[in-house]
């Protein structure tokens, strides 16, 4: 039931793909935040969202945001709200 979070501002952080790669080979899921055109993890994971920008800064802040939603929407879904 892991999932893998992988973060790549250029995707084309070499470590990154790796750890994508071993990840899909032991069947886990992956997910990956890239920046600029999504560089070679682009297509590699089933769930990419590409910050299409050239600036590193924008590229980041983007992905803090979106880690703070999923952050969020984990939260609800393993702690509802009591009514």
């Amino acid at each position: 039931g892991d999932v893998l979070l992988a973060i790549s501002t250029s995707g084309n952080s070499k470590n990154v793909i790796e750890a994508v790669t071993t990840a899909q080979k032991i069947g886990m899921a992956t997910v990956a935040l890239l920046g600029k055109d999504g560089g070679a993890l682009k297509g590699q994971s089933p769930f990419s969202l590409v910050i299409p920008s050239v600036f590193t800064a924008h590229i980041q802040e983007t992905h803090i945001q979106l880690m703070h939603l999923f952050i969020a929407g984990i939260e609800q879904l393993l702690f509802p709200p009591q009514s």
